[in-house]
């Protein structure tokens, strides 16, 4: 009951412009992945790929996106789309969101003779009194929630599994990339994912969330095979045309 009466306070925010933004990760001081994200009303999409020189480690895509939409003015997930490249393995996550129930779906695919051969599906039916988020319309629920309550958690669906990944604000800091100046608020997160594949989010990640654009100018992540940083790259803004 309290977790509604807070979301329907909370939620009359929704991007209501197309924001396309993109990050260049760092493992110590080499480039080694690419991560865009387009923010648009009720739908985010977004896409990594390692570079040249991450591919040398070993090369990795992903790419997908999420639906959400309103109700009563709570936010909440609709359906979730992610495709995983891993080396020689891919895999498909296709989840939808009904009320009290999240129907799940993950296929895996291994790469033979240049093309992908199907290897098992997974399929359930999750049921849940509570809200959760798929991963990336989290985000949206976490720049909003950080406006008015400086810790919390995010209520996260993944990969067949429930995670409330705590959050705190820790402070208001200025950070200066490439020449600019950005207003942020630093966010330290704790997630801890039980899923399979070299970015499985654990220990502690730092976002610095620009206080205007409501997005993640910088951001310090750890994944089972190390600690990266990821920096803005290159944004772009276009207003949502209200005569459509």
């Amino acid at each position: 009951m309290y977790v509604k009466a807070f979301l329907s306070l909370l939620f009359f925010f929704s991007f209501s412009y197309s924001l396309e933004v993109c990050y260049k990760g760092y493992y110590i001081f080499f480039p080694i992945i690419v991560d865009c994200i387009n923010y648009e009303p009720k739908k985010v999409e977004a896409y990594a790929y390692s570079t040249p020189f991450g591919s040398l480690f070993k090369k990795v895509k992903y790419e997908g996106n999420s639906k959400y939409t309103y109700e009563n003015s709570i936010l909440v997930s609709k359906q979730f789309y992610f495709i995983q490249q891993e080396g020689k393995h891919k895999y498909i996550h296709h989840y939808v969101f009904k009320e009290n129930t999240i129907l799940y779906e993950k296929r895996h695919y291994k790469l033979k003779n240049d093309k992908y051969i199907f290897k098992d599906k997974k399929q359930k039916t999750f049921k849940t009194k509570e809200i959760f988020f798929d991963p990336f319309t989290s985000s949206v629920y976490l720049y909003k929630a950080i406006k008015s309550k400086k810790s919390g958690y995010i209520p996260i669906f993944y990969d067949g599994r429930f995670y409330k990944v705590p959050y705190k604000v820790e402070k208001k800091e200025k950070i200066n990339i490439d020449g600019k100046i950005y207003k942020t608020q630093k966010v330290y997160l704790n997630p801890e994912f039980k899923s399979k594949g070299l970015l499985k989010p654990t220990g502690n990640w730092y976002l610095w969330i620009d206080e205007n654009l409501n997005i993640p100018v910088k951001m310090q992540v750890k994944f089972t095979i190390g600690s990266f940083r990821l920096v803005l790259k290159s944004l772009k803004l276009e207003e949502e045309d209200e005569s459509k």
